[in-house]
C-alpha cells in the first residue's frame, strides 16, 4: 500500500477494504458463523532502549495509541487481545493463536501482531504504547483508529480503515490512508516534510503560522480551505490537469507540505 499506488490507482482504494475484511473474517458467503462471543486478555511487555532510534508496529485490526514520554528510557507495549468466536469456548480457544511479539534490533524495535489468516474467528489487538519521545514511529494497520502523540521525530502511518489523529508531533510526517479522516498538529522542522494522501476522507493539518514550506494540495474531489494562514503565490492548475493541484509558499519555503485527497476536503490551519 504505497503512496504511489494510492495516488496512481484510484480503483485500488475501493478494493483494499474488502480484501482486508475478508482476510480478518475468513467467512464463506452464507456461513452460519455469527461470532457473537468475545474473549479478551490483557498483555504488557517492557523493554529497555539502548541504541534503538525507531519503533515499527505491524498491526492488523484494533485501535492504536502511541505516546511519547519525555526522557523515557523504556518502551512499554500493552493493551488487550480480543477474539470473537461462534461460541464462548471457541473465542477462548482463539486467544492461544493471537500473539504480540516485540523484536529488539540494534537500531529498531519491531512490534507485530501474529494471528491466523484462515478460519471463522475475528481477531483484534488494542495497543497502548509508551516510548521515549525522541524515537521515530512507523505503524501499518488494517482497521482501527490510530493516535500518535507527543513524538519529537518522524511519524509514518499507513492504514486502510481508520481515523488518524497526530497531536504535538515535532518531526516529518508521512500518511497513507484509504478510508477515514486525518487530523494532525505538526511542528515541521526546517527542511522537513509532511506528505499525506487520503483516498476517502478529510485532512485537517494544524501548523505554526511561522512554518516555512512549499505547499501542494492535490484534490480530485472536493475542496480546500485555509484558516488563520495565508499562502504566497497561490496558483491553481489549469483545467484538464489531473490531479488538480493548488500550490503556494509559506515563509521562505524551506520545507515541503504535500496533501492529497481523492474524495474529501483539505483544511490548513495556522496556530500561534
Amino acid at each position: 500500500m504505497s503512496y504511489a499506488t494510492l495516488r496512481a490507482n484510484p480503483a485500488y482504494l475501493a478494493a483494499i477494504p474488502l480484501a482486508v475484511t475478508l482476510l480478518l473474517t475468513s467467512c464463506d458467503p452464507g456461513s452460519t458463523v455469527t461470532n457473537n462471543f468475545i474473549a479478551e486478555e490483557q498483555f504488557s511487555i517492557t523493554v529497555d532502549v539502548v541504541d534503538q532510534t525507531k519503533l515499527s508496529l505491524e498491526a492488523t485490526n484494533g485501535t492504536i495509541r502511541v505516546t511519547g514520554v519525555v526522557d523515557g528510557t523504556t518502551v512499554t507495549v500493552q493493551g488487550t487481545k480480543l477474539v470473537w468466536g461462534n461460541t464462548q469456548a471457541d473465542a477462548d480457544a482463539g486467544l492461544d493463536f493471537l500473539d504480540v511479539v516485540v523484536d529488539e534490533g540494534p537500531d529498531e524495535f519491531v512490534v507485530s501482531t501474529n494471528q491466523p489468516t484462515t478460519g471463522s474467528r475475528i481477531y483484534a489487538v488494542e495497543y497502548e504504547i509508551r516510548l521515549p519521545d525522541n524515537l521515530q514511529v512507523a505503524t501499518v494497520s488494517g482497521n482501527g483508529d490510530i493516535i500518535v502523540e507527543f513524538v519529537r521525530d518522524n511519524v509514518n502511518v499507513a492504514a486502510v480503515n481508520a481515523n488518524i489523529n497526530l497531536d504535538q508531533i515535532e518531526g516529518g510526517v508521512g500518511i497513507e490512508l484509504v478510508n477515514g479522516n486525518l487530523d494532525a498538529k505538526v511542528t515541521l522542522p526546517l527542511n522537513g516534510t509532511v506528505d499525506a494522501i487520503v483516498g476517502n476522507g478529510n485532512i485537517t493539518l494544524e501548523i505554526p503560522i511561522t512554518t516555512s514550506a512549499q505547499v501542494t494540495f492535490e484534490i480530485v474531489c472536493c475542496s480546500y480551505a485555509f484558516d488563520n494562514i495565508e499562502l504566497e503565490g497561490l496558483e491553481t492548475s489549469p483545467p484538464g490537469v489531473f490531479p488538480p493541484t493548488v500550490t503556494g509558499t509559506l515563509g521562505a519555503g524551506q520545507g515541503t507540505i504535500s496533501l492529497g485527497v481523492g474524495n474529501g476536503v483539505i483544511t490548513l490551519v495556522g496556530i500561534p
